[in-house]
């Protein structure tokens, strides 16, 4: 107890008392944040992406679920997505938290079409929970709302199909997928 309260009292000149204020720090990082949410939403807003979805699990079937089985479990259903319809379809998601400290993860998807996505949204309820799939009618809306986790939890994965539309993007926000 004495050592803990002596390096707590520890000054030193790199870091003198008062300099690592947690409400400075964290104001910092915060400010940080939401720019680089903006900047993954301006990025991912200019995929024409066709399908926007949310993807939780049921305690009672997975229990504990870590952020690495949540994105474990979407990275598979993401890629098992292009062999069940038998065409390249590329997606990007990010792994977060709800308020009640849940795992669970958005998902936008393009080069789906319109297909019967009675399957896909069956393999994940067995195994995981609950799938929310909607038509995305607003891209950028959409591509905002799935990258405001990116920023704090500092992950996001997207498919190698999503250089299909390297064409669409410019050609400095295209450097980042090599």
């Amino acid at each position: 107890m004495q050592t803990r309260e002596r390096r707590l009292r520890c000054r030193t000149t790199k870091w003198p008392a008062g300099t690592l204020a947690t409400e400075r720090w964290e104001g910092r990082t915060r400010s940080e944040a939401e720019r680089l949410a903006d900047a993954w939403g301006a990025f991912l807003g200019r995929v024409p992406w066709e399908w926007f979805a949310t993807l939780t699990f049921d305690p009672k079937r997975v229990y504990p679920v870590s952020r690495e089985l949540a994105s474990r479990e979407t990275f598979k259903w993401c890629g098992d997505l292009g062999y069940l319809y038998r065409k390249p379809i590329a997606w990007v998601y990010g792994v977060e938290r709800s308020p009640g400290g849940l795992w669970h993860t958005h998902v936008l998807i393009v080069g789906a079409g319109a297909p019967e996505w009675l399957p896909a949204v069956h393999s994940w309820r067995v195994r995981n929970g609950r799938v929310d799939l909607q038509a995305v009618a607003d891209v950028d809306r959409v591509a905002l709302y799935t990258s405001k986790a990116l920023a704090y939890e500092g992950e996001v994965v997207w498919s190698d199909t999503l250089l299909r539309y390297k064409g669409k993007l410019a050609s400095t926000e295209t450097a980042l997928l090599y």
